[in-house]
């Protein structure tokens, strides 16, 4: 069962209960101040927010990937994108940071080998 505190919007709850519980605690996550701490056999492995409260918090992130989330959480809950999230995006890298540090996403790598049908080993058959 969850345990809440009058004076804390945390509320630790277990998986086996959030299974049991997600259309509610999906509900409670709408407010801005509720957090869950989601124990598996009860030790914490993850903090449950709301939307709203994420963005709040990821809002003036220095690190661009962050501020990439920010951006399409923002559009996914119908608001505007944020002007500080659009312009760290498009920021150079910053004195000291290399350009693949400032990347949000990884280069994807070319890929040299095609698969030919020589690639492929044919197995043995068995006999019945």
């Amino acid at each position: 069962m969850s345990r809440r505190s009058t004076e804390s919007p945390v509320r630790i709850i277990g998986s086996r209960e959030l299974h049991q519980k997600l259309k509610h605690v999906l509900d409670e996550l709408k407010s801005d101040e509720v957090r869950y701490v989601l124990t598996v056999h009860g030790k914490p492995r993850a903090v449950l927010v709301g939307a709203n409260a994420y963005l709040e918090m990821i809002q003036h992130s220095p690190r661009p990937s962050e501020a990439l989330v920010g951006l399409q959480l923002s559009v996914l809950l119908g608001g505007d994108p944020p002007d500080i999230a659009l312009q760290r995006l498009g920021d150079p890298p910053s004195e000291g940071q290399s350009e693949s540090e400032s990347s949000t996403a990884p280069t994807p790598k070319p890929d040299n080998h095609r698969k030919t049908n020589s690639d492929h080993v044919a197995k043995p058959r068995r006999r019945r």
